[in-house]
Formats: structure tokens, C-alpha cells, sequence
């Protein structure tokens, strides 16, 4: 009771907090060209111009130059001069409960699920979106302008799907709609207890959700006069129009849902959680599985391991020829966090372009957007931003003009709002 009192005056004070925050409101279409010259430009491919340009109009990229200054000006309705800062793709983050869930444990600011229903394929994420969250301009501010949000619980979770982080509602913010399925694969751990009666309980687990596989991919070779909602919606795993994203940790885990979903005839797999991927890079490898890793911030697996293996695994799968992408094991808050989970990975073996296009390029190709997002290239999207640091390097890091498609966004936030409020009062700052 005393506990539940507290979770609703806590949620009260938050939403509290929210009202005193400023309301931001989306950014209108772009109607004018812009020119940013003379930026280090980072391209999200490995590539660096030292002293680049970078043309968009009506939301789409139109000019990539390393000349800078010299590139032709005149085309542009505005100039602006980027001169030793630095000019990024947006960073992308994957399977995020952002503008799901606002306050934890607080069921009516939660949308992202639940843990009663074990197979609801059918559930979508993207039609319970929020795209007034209080944690949306904060991840903004550090750079992180399109996400791929999924809901949370059960077995088979639910669809996913891509969105850009400046909308009205999730129909204006939708990039790729119901973009695949979240699999939480069975735990073969199962605590403490007799080791035999785990591993029944894990193949019992594994049977049931074969015949979820099995019933699916019959359902979908027929066609149906009825339709059956949850198996409707798995059919996209089969035709190679959807991705089935798998949450495995353990080894044991990784290398049977790896053959789980050859097996069944999922035609795209891809691995997150993933703690022990680098332990099996060869067999990813010969798989072709692209693995999700979560931020480095945890305990090792076993006493066994490195202290910093987490921190190293990156750099492990990047040396195997693995593909991945670095992104935060849904969170809400901790997505403004994104490029500082990058930017550990560039300290433990990656370079810093390497540990860039983990966060960019990389991401966009897992989730099938890569022909319009994740690297400043002409033709795709004009979403991008600048700081003037190293945007990996939370010391440096410090985001002051950003775009999505086009559109120049507001990158206020609570955060700022605070700290200005008492730097004023501490530090009697003259108000702006």
C-alpha cells in the first residue's frame, strides 16, 4: 500500500514537472535551401571531409562536398558557415521503448506492454506512440533524431516500427511502419533448482514455440476466408518483409534461436541482448546475423570474464567481420545516452568513425531504412545535426543546430529549462 502511495506521488510530481516544462512544438517543412560550409564533416561510412559541405532542400540532401567554402554557393537560400564543428548524420537508436512508457511502474503512463499474454504478434507499438514524451527532447539534444520503438513483454512482444522524433502524432512520425516482430527467447538459465528440471522447462518452451512457427508459416502459405489476427500478423516473417528481432543472451540461447528461425523459414533475423555473441562471432558470421549490442554498462557474464568485456565486444565483432549496431536495451531515459555507449566502444578498440557508424549507418541497415537514412549521402533524408565537439565524448559533445528532414528542430528541453532556472538563482545569471 505504502508503496503504491508513493509510485502515484512520484508519477503526480513528474507530470507535475511536465507541465512546467515548454511544450515544443514540431518544426515546419523546409522551404528554403541550406548550405553548411566548412564543418568536419562526418559522412557515417568511415569517411571524413576536414573541411566539407553539406546542401539540402525540401528535406532531401543535394549537395556532399569536401571543398567547403569553394563549392558553389549560389543555388543556396541560406549560407551557413559550420567552422570547426562538427557535422553528423542522426543517430539512430533500435528497440527502444521511448514514447511507450513514461513513468515505470506506473500502468497508466505505460503503453508498452505487459507480461500476461505470452504471443501477440498482433500488438503494434506504433499506434500507442507518444510523441509528446518528456524524455523525447532530451534524447534529441544529444543528437538522437530517429528510433525504432517495440513493445516489451511475453514471448512474441509485438511489431515494431522506425520513427523520426519531431511529429505531431505517430502518423506524421512513422518512417517504416510494423518493420518486424520482437522474440524474447526463452531463458535456458532458469535460476537456481534442479539442473534437469531446467532444461525440461526450456525444451517445453522451445516446443511450444514451435508449433507458434509451425501453425504461423502454414497459415501464411494458404490463403483464409477468416482471418486470425495474431497470425496474420507473422506472415511478413516469411516473405522476407519483415525482421524478426530476437532477444537471446546466453550461447546456448544465440546459436538455437540462430537455428530456430532457419529452421521455421524466417527469411531476416536479427540478435539483440547478445551477451555472449562474441563468444560464437564465427558462427554469426557464417549465419549472416547482425547482432544489437546494449550498452556496456553491466556486470561481465561469468567470474571468468575480462572486467571490460562489454566494453570490448564491439571491437571483437568488428575485427570478426560481424555486423552491429550499438543501442540502449530499451530504456526511456538513458536514450540521450546513445553516443556516450559508442563512445566507450571507441576507447576499448573501435575507431571513432567505427564507433560513429555503429550508431548510424549501421543501425539504418538493420532496420532496412539505410536507403534514406544513417549516412550523409545525396538523395537521402536531410536529417543531421552539429555540435561543436566530438559528439561520442559526453565532455565534448554539445549539439547546437539539428535537422529532420529538413526541418530545423528545437532542441530546448526540462533539462536545460532546469538548469537555467537555477543558475539563476545560485548564480544570479542575468536571464536571456
Amino acid at each position: 500500500m505504502r508503496k503504491g502511495l508513493l509510485l502515484i506521488l512520484f508519477a503526480l510530481a513528474f507530470l507535475q514537472g511536465m507541465a512546467q516544462a515548454p511544450m515544443l512544438v514540431p518544426a515546419v517543412d523546409q522551404t528554403k535551401s541550406i548550405l553548411l560550409i566548412n564543418g568536419i564533416v562526418h559522412i557515417g561510412n568511415g569517411t571524413v571531409y576536414k573541411s566539407g559541405a553539406i546542401g539540402f532542400d525540401k528535406g532531401i540532401i543535394t549537395l556532399v562536398s569536401e571543398q567547403g567554402a569553394s563549392v558553389d554557393q549560389s543555388g543556396f537560400d541560406e549560407v551557413i558557415d559550420m567552422a570547426g564543428q562538427h557535422v553528423y548524420p542522426g543517430l539512430i537508436e533500435a528497440q527502444t521503448i521511448l514514447g511507450l512508457e513514461e513513468v515505470e511502474g506506473i500502468g497508466k503512463t505505460t503503453n508498452k506492454g505487459d507480461y500476461i499474454i505470452d504471443h501477440r504478434p498482433h500488438y503494434r507499438a506504433i499506434t500507442t506512440y507518444n510523441t509528446e514524451s518528456f524524455f523525447i527532447p532530451t534524447a534529441r539534444a544529444n543528437g538522437v533524431l530517429v528510433m525504432q520503438i517495440a513493445p516489451v513483454g511475453g514471448l512474441l512482444s509485438g511489431s515494431s516500427s522506425v520513427v523520426q522524433l519531431d511529429a505531431w502524432n505517430w502518423d506524421d512520425a512513422v518512417i517504416k511502419m510494423d518493420d518486424g516482430l520482437t522474440l524474447m527467447w526463452p531463458s535456458s538459465y532458469g535460476g537456481r533448482g534442479d539442473p534437469i528440471k531446467r532444461r525440461k522447462g526450456y525444451d517445453d518452451k522451445l516446443s511450444d514455440l514451435k508449433n507458434i512457427f509451425v501453425n504461423a508459416k502454414a497459415y501464411a502459405e494458404t490463403d483464409h476466408r477468416e482471418k486470425d489476427i495474431r497470425l496474420e500478423a507473422m506472415k511478413g516473417l516469411f516473405d522476407g518483409s519483415q525482421t524478426l528481432f530476437v532477444k537471446a543472451s546466453l550461447l546456448e540461447e544465440i546459436k538455437d534461436a540462430v537455428n530456430f528461425c532457419k529452421a521455421q523459414g524466417v527469411v531476416k533475423m536479427v540478435l539483440f541482448g547478445a551477451r555472449d555473441s562474441y563468444m560464437c562471432t564465427g558462427f554469426l558470421k557464417e549465419n549472416n546475423i547482425f547482432v544489437m549490442l546494449p550498452s556496456a554498462i553491466q556486470l561481465p557474464n561469468s567470474e571468468d570474464d575480462d572486467i571490460d568485456m562489454k566494453f570490448k565486444t564491439p571491437s571483437i565483432l568488428q575485427e570478426a567481420g560481424v555486423k552491429f549496431c550499438i543501442h540502449e536495451d530499451w530504456s526511456t531515459y538513458d536514450v540521450r545516452n546513445l553516443p556516450f555507449w559508442a563512445g566507450m566502444a571507441v576507447g576499448n578498440g573501435l575507431t571513432l568513425e567505427q564507433g560513429l557508424t555503429a550508431i548510424t549507418l549501421s543501425v539504418a541497415e538493420i532496420l532496412g531504412v539505410d536507403d534514406i537514412l544513417g549516412s550523409l549521402v545525396v538523395g537521402k533524408h536531410a536529417t543531421l545535426f552539429v555540435s561543436t565537439g566530438d559528439a561520442l565524448d559526453i565532455k565534448s559533445n554539445n549539439v547546437t543546430l539539428a535537422y529532420i528532414q529538413g526541418r530545423k528542430i528545437d532542441l530546448n528541453d526540462r533539462h536545460k529549462a532546469i538548469a537555467k532556472q537555477f543558475k539563476q538563482k545560485y548564480l544570479k545569471t542575468p536571464q536571456e
